[in-house]
């Protein structure tokens, strides 16, 4: 993705260009390319006490983030450190260490990049050379599964048994088709089409799932216009629900790359992208046939999108708001069913996402089978 600043706002643009989405920029915004010159000039300083908040244009999310620049201790392993300083920022990843030599030259960057830890450092030279050994995203993010998991088995209850290799508890979000109980470092979840709680939820608690956003686009007249062959609103959600996931099926073609995260609009206009593109663009057209719809991040029981085998991969869908549950929409693997664990709901904000990812390279299954209801 991109942006452009124009007359005080920010504006997110598509891959031609075409601005989509814009933000107000704040008075004195630090774009990412000014950072360095910002964070040289606070080790100048010597100062030991935080800096003043400065908005700075976060490039995980393409917005403007409260942010500030602190003293760190200089690693004594890295020759000529003499200054660390940090960036600071109002977000719950993203924070960068930047280890300075006396004359201001950038020795090293400590940074994270998909819960990984990422150092930056000047190449000293044949810096055009072969990556050895690229690393592989989305693979990282696999969980074996302990079974092989067979078509009819899905459409039953399953119960997994899960944990985390760090030791930590899963973090893992119950809804009205999946029951989270954790004790201690275990969470056991049983997942079918009404196995959680019903979730009552009030005008001021579904607005954030009505409304456009930059990255679900139901404002947009295309959307709206494909959104309203499904039928009028007096018809059920299931059935106008099933038309719309039709049309993100007709409208997609599943050229997965797992790189970047797409809007609704940009989904439509090229018909690339993996689940993540299928889900913003469902969303889309549910809110604009003005059904409540969240965006769920998870992993699925499914190699479509990343080639990997008898594993549960990262994946997104959809839930809408119907008679008093929310309810799972897959328009990307043509149906929701047990084989799918949600980690996290958001509105469809790409920051509301990472960390759930993210977690899945600590989770392991330690037992998953078939329940009776």
């Amino acid at each position: 993705e991109r942006g452009t600043l124009v007359d005080g706002r920010f504006w997110r643009e598509n891959t031609e260009g075409q601005p989509v989405a814009s933000v107000r920029a704040p008075d004195g915004l630090v774009l990412s390319s000014m950072r360095a010159e910002r964070i040289r000039a606070f080790a100048a300083t010597g100062s030991r006490t935080p800096g003043p908040e400065f908005a700075y244009l976060d490039p995980s999310r393409l917005r403007p983030v409260v942010s500030h620049l602190e003293s760190c201790a200089p690693d004594p392993a890295l020759a000529g450190a003499a200054q660390c300083v940090a960036l600071r920022l109002d977000a719950r990843t993203g924070d960068e260490e930047w280890q300075l030599a006396g004359d201001g030259r950038v020795l090293r960057v400590d940074m994270s990049f998909g819960g990984m830890p990422l150092q930056l450092a000047p190449c000293p030279g044949d810096c055009d050379r072969k990556v050895a050994k690229p690393f592989d995203m989305i693979h990282s993010l696999a969980v074996v599964s302990p079974i092989h998991i067979r078509k009819r088995i899905s459409k039953e209850p399953m119960r997994y048994d899960i944990v985390r290799a760090d030791g930590k508890a899963p973090v893992i979000v119950a809804t009205g088709e999946q029951s989270v109980a954790v004790t201690g470092d275990r969470a056991i979840v049983i997942v079918c089409g009404d196995c959680g709680q019903a979730e009552p939820e009030t005008a001021q608690s579904l607005a954030p799932y009505l409304r456009a956003n930059a990255w679900v686009r139901s404002d947009d007249p295309i959307v709206q216009g494909i959104a309203a062959r499904a039928g009028p609103a007096d018809q059920p959600v299931s059935k106008r629900m099933a038309k719309l996931e039709s049309q993100v099926r007709q409208n997609m073609h599943r050229d997965a790359d797992y790189v970047g995260y797409a809007d609704a609009v940009e989904a439509l206009r090229t018909g690339k992208g993996d689940c993540t593109e299928f889900a913003v663009l469902l969303a889309a057209l549910a809110r604009a046939q003005g059904i409540p719809a969240r965006v769920v991040v998870g992993m699925a029981y499914s190699a479509r999108f990343t080639g990997n085998t008898d594993s549960f991969n990262p994946h997104a869908w959809v839930q809408v708001y119907d008679d008093g549950r929310w309810q799972s929409y897959d328009a990307a693997l043509e149906g929701f069913d047990s084989a799918h664990v949600a980690l996290a709901v958001g509105t469809g904000e790409p920051h509301e996402l990472f960390d759930a990812f993210l977690q899945l390279r600590q989770l392991r299954i330690e037992h998953l089978k078939q329940v009776k209801r």
